[in-house]
């Protein structure tokens, strides 16, 4: 929650019933951009000012957030955060000078007490990025990650962050969501399409029920359907497809929610959709009837 008083994190530990708050910085002008839950207790926040990103964590269920320097982490500029488990975990950034670009994958394995810098990863251009924020982009299964980059190549790593390679794709317009589907190929989805691949390097075209285009952002919930995240920049809804991707669902219909960021799965279910948070709106608890 991003407020001209600092930036909030809201918890709940009973599907959404009741909520408590905790201040992650009291500073002006910060924006909440991602946050990464492990347990009830332990949780990492980044929070954007202008051009910087800061990262906190709390262990005590946000009682208390403390800032991550960026050097702590073995990293000058952080950008994302990952974790596999509640120890093993990643933050995606750079160090060196920026015109250099350069991007590294720091490791923990203790939850966060010590970090292992890995080798330079190779960007190119000089201006690629990560293509989405709030984890949008990004697809885990286990310790397998896949990276959606601006460029329309894709960031992938087999052992939970400890190297890393770059899978080519055709998608030059970037990455707007990767998810498994249920036959196990990753697809990508970008503006100029969506492909499948079960190795990385050969690349099959899918046909999607929608626009790939209007694909911001894509969660495979457990049943294997795909919940597609709202985007306020391009006036998307949320959606759902099949677990192929070849169909819409309908029970969401009557639904108008666009101004949202993140779509997450609840134990019991339902799907709690997140927003900025401004007087008479807030987070949205969604419940798939049919």
């Amino acid at each position: 929650m991003p407020t001209l008083a600092g930036v909030y994190a809201f918890r709940s530990t009973n599907a959404g019933t009741s909520w408590d708050t905790s201040c992650i910085t009291p500073n002006w002008w910060r924006w909440g951009i991602d946050i990464c839950p492990l347990t009830a207790q332990q949780a990492w926040g980044m929070v954007q000012r202008e051009d910087t990103i800061e990262l906190y964590a709390t262990a005590d269920g946000g009682a208390t957030w403390r800032y991550v320097e960026p050097k702590s982490v073995q990293l000058d500029r952080v950008m994302s955060v990952h974790f596999y488990s509640v120890n093993v975990g990643v933050v995606i950034g750079q160090a060196g000078r920026r015109i250099e670009n350069r991007w590294y994958a720091s490791r923990t394995t203790d939850g966060g007490q010590t970090w292992t810098r890995s080798v330079p990863m190779i960007v190119d251009p000089v201006s690629e990025r990560i293509a989405l924020p709030n984890d949008r982009s990004t697809c885990s299964i286990g310790g397998i990650c896949w990276i959606g980059m601006s460029s329309g190549r894709i960031m992938t790593s087999n052992d939970s962050g400890r190297t890393w390679r770059i899978d080519r794709t055709t998608l030059s317009g970037g990455i707007g969501g990767l998810c498994i589907l249920n036959s196990g190929a990753l697809a990508a989805f970008g503006k100029e399409g969506a492909l499948t691949t079960t190795n990385g390097k050969e690349w099959q075209p899918l046909s999607v029920a929608i626009p790939s285009a209007s694909i911001h952002g894509i969660r495979k919930l457990r049943d294997g359907s795909l919940a597609l995240m709202p985007d306020p920049n391009t006036n998307t809804n949320f959606q759902l497809l099949s677990a192929d991707a070849t169909s819409i669902g309908t029970w969401h219909q009557a639904l108008d929610i666009s101004e949202c960021y993140s779509i997450f799965e609840l134990e019991n279910g339902m799907l709690l959709l997140g927003t900025e948070l401004v007087p008479g709106k807030g987070v949205l608890l969604v419940k798939r009837t049919t």
